[in-house]
């Protein structure tokens, strides 16, 4: 009994909140420590196989991602070129990719062999999925990467953001093919299906109305939807013509609603202000620095905060209660785009090109505040 739960994987089923289940595998104890004891080897072969396009990476994010995305649409705009990005999600790609696939790629790219006579083992295990307390049959499966697993290899995406720019002549037959060229290479050569069509996820964003009239017939063709704006992978922020930060509201939203739950943590005796300051802020945030957060929504923010650290505020003072316990969400707001911008022009001493673009972009941004009758809060 105990050499068949060594070699069975359970798969846990946690409910989405726009529908459906995302599945959570549960390694064998002995798996997850040998998984552990390979981890040295798949960062050596990470640091040394470092790709450019590759955002997940270590030292990188999806937030830094869509903050360059931004800034390459608008010094385009401004250097009077267009700008298309088309979004790509796979349908179930770490359930639906086969272990030959992953075994040719870790060939591919010199991933370690050693670690590679383990890891398809590790994915074919027997697995059993755990809707509530109930168990289904065991069986082995060829198919599909453990998600949560420590034997990930990093092979595989599962988000991808194709770029384009230039003069409209160029933008429009180019972007089409670049389109047509993914989803052969994912569909044709690595067996698993891009989400596209009425109802997928494939998406292509135009930095001009006239871009998208363009482009919109042939790449619904190709089973891409042209929008005005759609999220960032990864980011809740969204990417179109014009700002967008519907999900950091929506996100605020729900903390208000919930606030109440943390600030019952401190009469038990527990610390609240580390919930708060470590989980509860930063995961309200993430995404801030690409396009920061209007004055109002802000002080709306810091009130849920504060509700969340006392209970009752009433006669009590929010920026006080904030700052006794250094968990202020408008310092990480304010710095936030600051530093992203002080990157850049980092980055841009060794980057002949990102240095034009965020000089571009600078002027733009300083020529369209000059001209704004109520900019935001500036810092």
């Amino acid at each position: 009994m105990a050499e068949k739960a060594q070699a069975t994987i359970l798969f846990y089923l946690m409910a989405k909140p726009a529908g459906g289940f995302r599945n959570l595998g549960l390694i064998p104890e002995l798996a997850r420590a040998g998984g552990g004891i390979r981890i040295p080897h798949a960062r050596r072969w990470e640091a040394a196989n470092k790709r450019a396009h590759d955002w997940a990476r270590r030292g990188r994010s999806s937030e830094r991602a869509a903050w360059l995305q931004a800034l390459y649409c608008e010094s385009a705009r401004a250097e009077g070129y267009e700008y298309a990005v088309a979004y790509f999600d796979l349908v179930k790609s770490f359930e639906w990719v086969t272990h030959g696939k992953v075994w040719e790629a870790a060939r591919r790219w010199d991933f370690n062999p050693i670690v590679m006579r383990v890891v398809p083992r590790t994915y074919s295990m027997a697995r059993r999925i755990v809707p509530d307390s109930s168990y289904t049959d065991g069986k082995a499966w060829q198919r599909g990467i453990v998600a949560g697993s420590r034997a990930g290899t990093c092979l595989f995406f599962d988000d991808l953001a194709m770029t384009t720019h230039g003069v409209r002549e160029f933008v429009r037959p180019f972007h089409l093919l670049l389109i047509a060229a993914v989803i052969h290479m994912f569909e044709e050569r690595l067996d698993v299906a891009v989400s596209r069509g009425s109802e997928g996820k494939a998406v292509t964003l135009a930095s001009s109305t006239e871009l998208s009239t363009s482009l919109n017939a042939s790449s619904r063709r190709l089973g891409v939807q042209v929008a005005k704006r759609e999220k960032h992978p990864g980011v809740t922020t969204a990417a179109g013509r014009r700002r967008r930060v519907t999900g950091i509201s929506k996100r605020a939203l729900k903390f208000a609603a919930r606030a109440s739950r943390v600030a019952a943590v401190r009469p038990a005796g527990g610390a609240a202000h580390n919930i708060v300051r470590h989980a509860k802020v930063p995961a309200l945030l993430y995404g801030s620095s690409v396009v920061g957060m209007a004055d109002s929504k802000l002080n709306e923010l810091r009130t849920s905060v504060a509700m969340a650290m006392q209970g009752n505020t009433k006669g009590r003072s929010t920026p006080l209660t904030l700052l006794s316990d250094n968990v202020d969400p408008s310092n990480l707001i304010n710095s936030g785009p600051i530093q992203a911008w002080a990157t850049a022009w980092q980055e841009a001493a060794l980057d002949e090109q990102l240095a034009n673009r965020v000089s571009m972009a600078s002027r733009t941004w300083a020529m369209k505040l000059a001209l704004c009758r109520s900019p935001w809060l500036t810092v």
